[in-house]
C-alpha cells in the first residue's frame, strides 16, 4: 500500500484541529455519493480512497493522496488522474467547514479524462482553493474513533482540452461531491497496525 509521507503540518491558528492517538497511517474509504459534477453533467465514481500519514498528534490540516475508481458519465468511462496532486483539508475555516485545497507539484495538474481511449475531453485542474470546503463529523469512541468527511467544495476552475467537451461545463463550475470515512492505524514502520483514534475539534 503506497502511503503519502510527511503529509501533515501544524497550523496553530486554525479554528479546527485534527487529533490522533499516535503516529498514524490514514485510510479513507467512500461512504456514499462520490463524484464530480459540472453544468455539463455528473461523473459518478464507484470508489474513492484517501491515504496519508502523520507523525503529529494534533495538527490544523491534513494532506491526503486520492485514488478514484470506476468513474463514468453517460455510459463513457472517466479516468481521474491525480498526477502527484493531493487534497488538503484545513488551514482555516469556511463557515462550519474546513478549507479545501488542491495542491500539486511544480507544473502538475489533476486531470479528469472523459473516455480515455479516445480522449473526448479532459478537464485540467491547477492548484487552487475552493470557495467552500469540507465538513467533518466524529463517529465512534476510543481507538475506534473515525472521521467522516463530506465534500461541499464549489466552484472549482479547470481548463477544457479536447473536441467533444459537452460532458463538461463552463470551466468555472466543477464541484466535488460525496462522503468519505477515514480511519487511523498505528504506523508500524510504514505498515498499518491496529486501529487508533482520529477526531476533529
Amino acid at each position: 500500500m503506497a502511503m503519502l509521507a510527511g503529509a501533515f503540518a501544524a497550523t496553530p491558528s486554525s479554528a479546527h484541529e485534527f487529533h490522533f492517538e499516535t503516529q498514524s497511517i490514514l485510510v479513507g474509504e467512500q461512504v456514499e455519493g462520490i463524484g464530480i459534477s459540472t453544468e455539463g453533467g455528473t461523473i459518478g465514481c464507484a470508489s474513492l480512497k484517501l491515504e496519508g500519514t502523520t507523525s503529529a498528534l494534533a495538527t490544523g490540516e491534513i494532506k491526503v493522496s486520492p485514488t478514484y475508481g470506476g468513474c463514468s458519465t453517460v455510459g463513457f468511462p472517466v479516468a481521474v488522474n491525480m498526477n502527484g496532486c493531493w487534497y488538503v483539508f484545513g488551514g482555516k475555516t469556511i463557515g462550519k467547514d474546513t478549507e479545501f485545497r488542491l495542491v500539486c507539484g511544480a507544473g502538475e495538474k489533476m486531470e479528469v479524462v472523459v473516455n480515455p481511449a479516445f480522449v473526448h475531453c479532459t478537464a485540467k485542474l491547477s492548484p487552487q482553493t475552493s470557495s467552500q470546503g469540507v465538513g467533518h463529523a466524529n463517529v465512534g469512541s476510543g481507538a475506534q474513533r473515525e472521521l467522516v468527511t463530506t465534500f461541499t467544495t464549489k466552484p472549482m476552475t479547470y481548463e477544457k482540452v479536447g473536441k467533444t467537451c459537452t460532458f463538461l461545463g463552463n470551466g468555472k463550475d466543477l464541484n466535488l461531491t460525496g462522503t468519505v470515512k477515514t480511519k487511523a492505524f498505528v504506523d508500524e514502520s510504514g505498515t498499518p497496525g491496529k486501529q487508533a483514534g482520529i477526531w476533529v475539534e
